[in-house]
């Protein structure tokens, strides 16, 4: 089965490559998702987005993204020329389109089965597609799918059930939710479902629906030299293995993992220390007003006091700074952002960027939550978040249970550390402190001797 997508809108004149080269850039319609295009630590990031940015500079152009928040729309930017590329992870056999044509397929994905992790002789645990007679399926209602799962319906004659739900429901929205148990099985693409397995470890995700299908971008039917140019491309980035790190760094790295976090010893060797990074702590706490208790705990949740630390993301050092966002601080080299003593001046130093963006924000530990959940998802997810928060009648200057429940159920969602701004239910500064120290377990009994040791 298939869906047919056409708009009654006359064809744009074709601009394509050439015109686009003489512009300077290329753009890329896409909607945030946790795999193709987010945001982290204010620096976008995605599968997708770095494959296009790497051909963009291939050709010499800069990349200008268009984020939109229904995949519905992306194809009327295609056609109407706002856009010259489209990225949606869905399988080229779910589309048939008039007036776009797909690039040759980039990747293969599988549609997985979501279920919560049971006995596999458990009469609930499902192993085959013969396994879903009789189950209820829980899926978005403008889920890409539809027709995959219609073609199983009819295979099982009609005894599988679907429970279509509102759009704004995302796949990892859908997944949280079997997680929780309050649906028992949903479907998602592999590499979404991969991500998951870092964030919730009751969910399986090993059943496997189709067999392997294609991804591939799509691209206006007239962008006939632009299509050539892609294609070549991919093919020469699957034969220099370029297309094959991408994939390990989004799919196969764990993203809960710093590299280098649990190595070593970098914490205070008395009751009177946190890390052997204190007096930089409190230096560098100074000149932002910041009690250098809670940098050091901000400290050891991202790298756990190793300097040497790097994210799968790439973030840096101590303190986990993107060179993007090191650049903007001062520091332009490696061995910069890597030295102890430049990485915490710069983290403060954002930090204190911080304070000035949040400033609207009159109570000061509020203010802090919101400062540290900025750190690490950057402060645009935090600002939509709060937007958002106003608009449903949540309070957009409290933290928890207000603008944190935004933050956690929007689909661009890719914090990693961002728990600790949600358990930091803390109504004092002290309080707050413990509550990041005591998520890793670490330093809790120290800090309870430092009440008075500043």
């Amino acid at each position: 089965m298939s869906v047919t997508i056409s708009f009654p809108i006359s064809l744009k004149p074709d601009t394509d490559l050439n015109a686009i080269k003489k512009r300077g850039y290329l753009t890329l319609v896409t909607t945030s998702n946790p795999t193709g295009y987010f945001i982290y630590k204010n620096t976008p990031m995605g599968f997708e987005y770095d494959l296009i940015k790497a051909f963009a500079e291939s050709m010499q152009l800069q990349l200008k993204v268009i984020d939109v928040s229904h995949p519905e729309n992306m194809y009327q930017k295609l056609l109407t020329g706002e856009a010259d590329i489209m990225a949606y992870n869905i399988p080229v056999l779910n589309h048939h389109m008039q007036y776009a044509v797909f690039t040759d397929p980039y990747i293969k994905t599988e549609l997985v089965l979501i279920q919560r992790k049971i006995d596999k002789k458990s009469p609930q645990y499902i192993d085959k597609v013969a396994d879903l007679a009789g189950k209820t399926i829980t899926i978005s209602d403008k889920s890409p799918f539809i027709p995959i799962l219609t073609d199983i319906q009819f295979e099982l004659n009609k005894s599988l059930q679907l429970n279509t739900i509102d759009t704004s429901k995302t796949p990892e929205d859908l997944i949280r939710m079997v997680s929780k148990g309050e649906i028992k099985y949903t479907v998602a693409n592999k590499e979404i479902a991969l991500i998951n397995t870092d964030y919730y470890d009751n969910i399986d995700i090993s059943t496997t629906l189709t067999a392997p299908q294609d991804i591939a971008f799509t691209i206006h039917r007239k962008h006939r030299k632009l299509t050539h140019a892609l294609n070549k491309f991919i093919d020469n980035s699957r034969k220099d293995q370029f297309l094959y790190s991408l994939y390990e760094k989004y799919f196969q790295v764990d993203r809960l993992l710093v590299e280098g976090a649990a190595t070593g010893k970098a914490t205070g060797t008395d009751s009177k220390s946190i890390s052997i990074y204190d007096q930089l702590f409190q230096k560098y706490a100074q000149n932002i007003n910041w009690d250098w208790r809670l940098i050091a705990a901000m400290t050891q949740q991202e790298s756990n006091f190793q300097p040497n630390a790097k994210s799968w993301a790439g973030a840096l050092g101590l303190m986990q700074l993107m060179p993007a966002t090191a650049k903007l601080f001062g520091l332009s080299t490696t061995q910069e952002i890597y030295h102890p003593e430049l990485n915490i001046k710069t983290g403060t130093k954002y930090i204190a960027w911080l304070e000035n963006f949040w400033k609207d924000i009159k109570d000061d530990t509020e203010r802090k939550k919101f400062i540290m959940a900025s750190y690490n998802a950057g402060q645009g997810h935090v600002k939509d978040a709060q937007r958002l928060a106003r608009k449903y009648g949540y309070n957009p200057d409290l933290w928890d249970g207000h603008v944190e429940y935004f933050l956690l159920n929007n689909p661009s969602r890719f914090s990693i550390w961002i728990q600790y701004v949600n358990t930091a239910t803390a109504e004092d500064l002290n309080h707050l402190i413990m509550c990041v120290l005591s998520l890793g377990n670490t330093l809790l009994i120290k800090l309870n001797t430092l009440q008075n040791y500043q």
